[in-house]
């Protein structure tokens, strides 16, 4: 290694100990990430779906000829049916599972709810069962629960029990509600594919209508979770372990070199580089050349630096001449000459 070289380690050898300090460490962090404890990553994937459909059919049966509808006559899935002809309403309430495979087991609860509430609360609530149907459903397969209700006398139901709680502050409604239980396996999981449905009354004077789903689906999709050990890319796999080699190797370097001797300096060869700094410095007023031998026999004038001939050439319009082969630099100046000696270490290009 040049004396540059040395100067600059030498010089700079507590930031550059500190800067491969860092660099081995980043890079033993790095590498212990990535080989040692990785972590892990979760991902999800769709692997299918599966549905639930529930909904109200209904329909009311003619008891009384009428111009408009003979007995017997069928009104099905209707908004609107007439009191007085088909009071009594046919329910069927159908649940249906969709799913690749698997199966569930469903039960199926319909009651008659009367009520009373408002927005904020409810002031009272009776139930009267209607039907309850069980049964295991594979894919497509359904479950039906059939139910009537007489709407005249839940009408009166309704009146009977606002009279005997005495006021009702909210307002009062009748309602069909059919809740389902299902839980079983599908796509490899477990599922709860239960759920609660309505069927609305709107008691009129004369007519009642019917509100409800006719065939809601609620569909779900199943995902696979894997948790897989983290996968770096080159930068962190190769980056590293060389950033970890580099500050390990460059301090083993350094801790060698300062304790074989190999990054000093002697203060003859700082004072060779600092004349060889001033000679690059003062490039443009020195000219290479052999001062004559009369020239030579002139009285010497000795300078300090080469700083200081310079000074001299420039005060009196004379170059500064390097001989090389001598060793020396010159200023010829009347009868004198003024020279300069460059350290005995200093080396000319």
């Amino acid at each position: 290694m040049g004396v540059r070289g040395r100067l600059l380690l030498s010089d700079n050898l507590t930031l550059l100990v500190g800067v491969l300090v860092v660099l081995a460490a980043l890079g033993g962090g790095v590498s212990y990430a990535t080989y040692v404890e990785p972590g892990t990553v979760t991902e999800s994937e769709p692997v299918g779906q599966w549905a639930t459909t529930a909904g109200y059919t209904h329909s009311a049966t003619v008891t009384e000829d009428t111009e408009a509808f003979p007995a017997g006559t069928v009104l099905e899935n209707r908004e609107t049916y007439f009191t007085e002809v088909a009071p009594v309403l046919d329910g069927r309430f159908s649940y249906r599972f969709d799913a690749p495979g698997g199966e569930v087991n469903a039960t199926v609860e319909t009651v008659l709810v009367f009520r009373s509430a408002d927005e904020e609360r409810e002031y009272w609530r009776v139930e009267e069962p209607l039907n309850s149907t069980s049964a295991t459903l594979g894919p497509g397969e359904r479950v039906t629960t059939a139910f009537q209700v007489n709407t005249t006398r839940a009408t009166a139901r309704l009146d009977r029990i606002s009279s005997e709680v005495g006021a009702s502050p909210g307002e009062t409604s009748v309602f069909v509600v059919s809740r389902v239980t299902a839980d079983g396996q599908t796509l490899g999981e477990s599922v709860d594919a239960g759920g609660r449905y309505q069927l609305g009354f709107d008691l009129g004077t004369g007519t009642y209508s019917v509100t409800g789903p006719r065939g809601e689906s609620n569909r779900r999709t199943v995902t696979a979770v894997e948790t897989r050990t983290r996968e770096y890319g080159p930068l962190r796999t190769v980056g590293g372990p060389l950033l970890l080699l580099l500050g390990l190797g460059g301090l083993a370097s350094l801790a060698f070199g300062w304790q074989q001797g190999l990054l000093a300096v002697s203060a003859a060869e700082r004072r060779a580089l600092a004349f060889a700094r001033e000679r690059d410095e003062f490039d443009e007023f020195i000219s290479r050349g052999t001062p004559s031998r009369a020239a030579l026999e002139r009285p010497a004038v000795r300078v300090d630096s080469l700083a200081d001939l310079v000074d001299v050439a420039i005060d009196s319009d004379r170059r500064v001449i390097e001989d090389p082969e001598a060793r020396n630099y010159y200023v010829l100046l009347g009868d004198e000459r003024y020279e300069c000696s460059p350290p005995r270490t200093y080396e000319f290009d």
